[in-house]
């Protein structure tokens, strides 16, 4: 087999080396097998690897892989392979406002806001699927424990929700600040069993207030998708503005502007900005964006 072309990015970072979620984008994935990218997705070893299967000027088909298995969607390799397509585009043609993704889970609408600099992508944003509510998660004690934190770390009055985009289901915990977040360790073997297990729930603990100019700071633990902590979810933002508006602190009738500051705590500092879109007490609309840095480029070379 031809040796097969890869880029890795630091998404959500626009220049701190270790900043950002990495990624591995393979431009030119038509002829692997399913085997043969999850294997690659091991190989590297990220939290997510992007291939892109087919594409044309307006639109292309592409896979996503955590080290354990597909998945249907995902936002920072969405934010990754946007700019990795663009970029390669810009190279040889004008600049484009918009580019479409074709997932498992569904079409996605990529934007390009500094579309006229060709030289510079800037940030590069999609448009959320819009997430729904399905419960209250009760046991609160449970969650405390395998976070190791207490009560007294929680923000009165705001209870413990489950909420989803896809069949990934987040639950969703308010601290009283970033501080407390670094108090977290997880039971990464109990977070991948039983209620979590069967019901597909990952855990991501939210703060008010940031410590690097962001609204909220946040920790997503993925243990059953093979993923201790992701330092960067793109993915959840839609969830998380759902989840801010029922909790009251978004206001109505306008954009919310927020930067969601993640990845602090593992070294690997992310900025997430959103704009979520509130009309009559709803969430109506969910734009969700990010820098890239490219690291790297090379070859793979297969059997």
């Amino acid at each position: 087999m031809e040796p097969l072309e890869y880029y890795i990015l630091n998404v959500f970072s626009n220049s701190d080396i270790h900043g950002g979620n990495q990624l591995a984008v393979i431009p030119n994935a038509a002829n692997l097998t399913d085997q043969q990218m999850q294997l690659i997705t091991k190989e590297f070893n990220f939290s997510e690897s992007s291939f892109i299967i087919e594409q044309s000027s307006t639109e292309a088909k592409v896979r996503y892989f955590t080290p354990q298995k597909e998945i249907e969607y995902a936002g920072h390799p969405t934010i990754g392979t946007l700019y990795i397509i663009e970029m390669l585009y810009r190279k040889s043609n004008p600049a484009r406002e918009t580019f479409n993704l074709h997932l498992k889970g569904g079409s996605i609408t990529g934007l390009f806001p500094r579309s006229s600099e060709s030289s510079d992508l800037g940030i590069v944003e999609f448009e959320q699927k819009l997430a729904k509510f399905h419960e209250v998660f009760d046991d609160k004690e449970l969650i405390l424990k395998l976070l190791n934190l207490e009560k007294i770390d929680l923000l009165e009055n705001h209870p413990f929700e489950i909420i989803s985009v896809t069949s990934m289901r987040f639950l969703f915990v308010m601290v009283k600040s970033p501080e407390t977040l670094t108090k977290i360790t997880i039971n990464a073997a109990r977070l991948s069993q039983g209620v979590f297990k069967e019901n597909n729930i990952n855990v991501c603990v939210i703060s008010l207030g940031g410590l690097d100019g962001g609204d909220f700071r946040m920790r997503f633990f993925v243990p059953l998708y093979g993923i201790n902590e992701d330092p960067a979810t793109g993915g959840i933002q839609s969830s998380v503005g759902l989840y801010l508006n029922r909790c009251g602190f978004l206001k109505n009738n306008i954009v919310n502007i927020c930067i969601i500051e993640q990845g602090y705590e593992m070294g690997r500092p992310s900025k997430i900005y959103n704009g979520f879109e509130i009309r009559d007490g709803k969430l109506i609309r969910v734009i969700t964006g990010g820098n890239c840095y490219v690291f790297s480029r090379g070859n793979i070379f297969l059997p």
